[in-house]
């Protein structure tokens, strides 16, 4: 076991651990893929809040629960590279491991699942569906529907987190920095510049285990197979 700096290891899901902006995925479905993609682009570079992003994206949207159970299968097949291997050295380190998303169940919880990582360290925000599973709304009232809402979740869980590390790729990962010990921002999926701008540890590499020295004392480069 290499020496630990770290109780915790809190993950972003969207250009994170898969490869995808899972609405986008979404708008695709519905035909919306361009007109939207602009959004997630202004909102992750934090040109647009939060909460318009989520606005405009999911009235556009509208997805309903299977459309949900659609992505959860899209995220599974495509993985990061890295992350199951990274998830698998972290918990064999005694470090939890956490995800924590604006996106939705039961994708998330799919995700999850196939990488190990437990249910009750999973934090989402929420979507409603009438009784035929039609989509409603999603939740205003949650954090994470707006900008400052990964670290008030963060700072809702410290306790149970400890001494924290969090990986992301956006604006709103960002934005949680102070409430962590260390922040990484993740540039292998989407490189942007201005995350890379304000991140003290910033990864271009497109694979989520080059993340591992900085959490693990005295793990070797040749540790690390990335291939």
């Amino acid at each position: 076991m290499k020496n630990r700096k770290y109780d915790s290891v809190v993950f972003d899901v969207d250009s994170t651990l898969v490869t995808f902006e899972g609405l986008d995925f979404l708008a695709k479905l519905k035909g919306k893929e361009k007109e939207l993609s602009k959004i997630t682009k202004s909102a992750m570079n934090g040109d647009m809040s939060m909460r318009e992003s989520m606005e405009r994206k999911m009235r556009a949207i509208s997805p309903d629960f299977e459309d949900i159970v659609k992505m959860g299968n899209e995220y599974i097949k495509n993985i990061t590279p890295g992350a199951l291997e990274t998830i698998k050295i972290l918990k064999t380190n005694g470090i939890q491991t956490w995800i924590l998303t604006g996106n939705f169940q039961p994708a998330v919880g799919m995700l999850a699942n196939f990488l190990g990582i437990k249910s009750t360290n999973v934090i989402t925000n929420n979507i409603f569906f009438d009784e035929n599973k039609k989509y409603l709304s999603f939740d205003r009232e949650n954090p994470l529907s707006n900008n400052g809402g990964k670290a008030i979740k963060i700072n809702e869980f410290k306790n149970k987190m400890g001494k924290t590390v969090l990986i992301g790729d956006g604006s709103t990962d960002l934005e949680a920095k102070e409430s962590v010990n260390l922040f990484i921002g993740f540039g292998g999926v989407i490189f942007r510049p201005k995350i890379k701008a304000a991140s003290k540890i910033y990864i271009t590499e497109p694979n989520l285990m080059t993340i591992i020295p900085y959490i693990l004392d005295n793990y070797q480069s040749e540790d690390i197979s990335l291939y």
